[in-house]
């Protein structure tokens, strides 16, 4: 029976934020699938090429650089968000909640304006680096469309990996920050390795 004060309201909008969630956790493991399955690829294809045609791809190893550096940002708020990033667990769990509260506050705080920075700073190191072209890039596109075609595919795409991973990592923290502080206020886990552990259910109070 649905008690009074809105609960069937707010059940279907945590209803609707789980689903997006799940929906966006999916399509960035698919993605990761896709880069990691197209690095492998690549660089398989560069190692027969290289030692047993003993013709080396030129644009391989740049394009494969290019990959990891997308790989590495872009998925910065999953790792976030699995719990693969260092935290003071040992420290927190011997603390009063109200000092757990405040620590979370100033933690994510300062996590959150460094990632604004890097956000603004990053989109305007890419603008400065956007006159460069992307080489492996201008090869490819000389095998296919001729010697004296070139992509000019600006290097403002790779330099942009830094601000869109922030700004990621930053909407995982702010969204885990709010969760964290209301899971520390009603005596919940809050650290990974507890939550593995936690009776059915219990996470969805």
């Amino acid at each position: 029976m649905d008690q009074p004060g809105g609960q069937p309201g707010q059940t279907a909008s945590r209803g609707l934020f789980v689903t997006i969630a799940h929906v966006y956790t999916r399509a960035m493991m698919a993605l990761g699938c896709g880069l990691l399955a197209a690095t492998v690829i690549i660089m398989g294809v560069e190692v027969f090429f290289r030692y047993v045609l003993n013709d080396s791809i030129i644009w391989a190893e740049e394009m494969s650089r290019y990959l990891l550096i997308w790989m590495t940002f872009l998925f910065l708020g999953i790792a976030y968000q699995r719990g693969e990033l260092i935290t003071l667990s040992m420290v927190l769990r011997r603390v009063p909640k109200a000092v757990h509260v405040i620590f979370t506050l100033v933690a994510y705080g300062a996590s959150l304006a460094t990632l604004g920075i890097i956000v603004w700073f990053g989109f305007a190191f890419a603008e400065v680096n956007s006159i460069q072209t992307l080489p492996a890039f201008d090869f490819i596109w000389a095998s296919i469309a001729g010697p004296d075609e070139e992509a000019n595919i600006s290097a403002w795409w790779i330099y942009a990996s830094v601000p869109v991973g922030a700004g990621l990592l930053a909407l995982h923290m702010l969204i885990g920050g709010v969760v964290r502080i209301r899971r520390i206020l009603a005596d919940l886990p809050v650290f990974v390795e507890d939550m593995e552990q936690e009776p059915i259910g219990e996470g969805t109070r």
